[in-house]
């Protein structure tokens, strides 16, 4: 069976053992390791500058350059399709049995056999640009004409979208799902106490551990305050902060604000920083997270939107 999955908006690393990667695109990727592993043909792809290809546990990662003169007229309105285009194309140029999305659900003209719209996120959230979702009505009536399977990854997901499409269609769920016997704790024990030597922190010190993209949504300045009021009374603290705002969105475009908001952040935790007991870690790759969930103490989630799933919180 050919099988594409499609990341539209989302950043596929070329090499995910040795790169980072959000939640949706990690969740895309184990997928696509399981399917390969049973012999399908798998692809995974994503809007990328500039074209790639590469293969990674048997699946084959592309990277399709965006079409920025398809603008189109639809309905008498403007639609940008330069990012949906390329996708179209590649499964004209060869028809696939399945594809998966793993973004907002639009599948209009992808050639398949069976096409399954997967829904990592709230439907409504309506957060900052790069990570706004927020279907419209409209969009949902999209999905239902265009779809053929549609998946949640939670039961707070699946009512969302039974909701906006008037329940008029099943929901599937398939909660996310982690490797245990990588994500084990004994596993890691040597490798704990070097990073925790490399941090310059002790055993009797406590670790916490914040692991994923750096936006205002996933709640890094309550964390912050948090931390800092924990510090003044509890110095034996650190935070350690692994990621970056490059885990969510496409490779063709950067917030504006990033480093803004890394600078607010470390303004807010200078005290903390100037005695090292706050570390920035940026990107860490796929392969190195299982050791960091085992050098921290304490994992936090503090969302401060609804969160679909939390596939750190599983990890951890």
């Amino acid at each position: 069976m050919k099988i594409l999955h499609v990341l539209r908006g989302f950043r596929l690393p070329r090499d995910p053992t040795t790169e980072s990667a959000s939640g949706i695109v990690r969740v895309a990727l184990e997928l696509a390791r399981a399917q390969s592993a049973l012999n399908h043909s798998v692809t995974i792809a994503c809007i990328s500058p500039t074209p790639w290809r590469s293969t990674w546990e048997r699946t084959q990662l592309l990277g399709l350059r965006p079409m920025h003169w398809a603008c189109v007229s639809l309905g008498g309105k403007s639609v940008d399709l330069s990012h949906h285009l390329p996708f179209v194309l590649l499964t004209r140029d060869s028809p696939f049995d399945v594809v998966h999305d793993h973004g907002s659900g639009y599948m209009r003209w992808l050639r398949c056999g069976v096409r399954v719209a997967h829904f990592h996120s709230d439907p409504g959230f309506s957060g900052d640009r790069k990570e706004r979702f927020h279907l419209a009505p409209t969009d949902f009536a999209t999905i239902c004409r265009h779809t053929d399977v549609r998946v949640a990854v939670s039961r707070f997901v699946a009512a969302e979208i039974e909701r906006g499409m008037g329940q008029q269609q099943a929901v599937h769920i398939v909660s996310n799902g982690v490797d245990t016997d990588l994500y084990t704790p004994e596993t890691w024990a040597a490798t704990r106490t070097d990073l925790r030597q490399s941090w310059g922190i002790g055993d009797q010190e406590t670790v916490f551990l914040f692991a994923g993209a750096l936006t205002r949504s996933k709640g890094l300045f309550p964390l912050a305050h948090a931390f800092n009021s924990i510090f003044k009374t509890v110095p034996s603290t650190h935070l350690v902060i692994a990621g970056s705002d490059r885990l969510w969105g496409n490779t063709v475009t950067r917030s504006t604000n990033s480093d803004e908001l890394e600078t607010e952040l470390r303004q807010l935790l200078e005290t903390s920083l100037k005695s090292s007991h706050v570390h920035f870690l940026g990107k860490v790759p796929l392969g190195h997270m299982p050791s960091l969930y085992a050098a921290s103490d304490v994992v936090v989630v503090p969302s401060i939107c609804r969160e679909g799933f939390g596939l750190v919180a599983l990890e951890a």
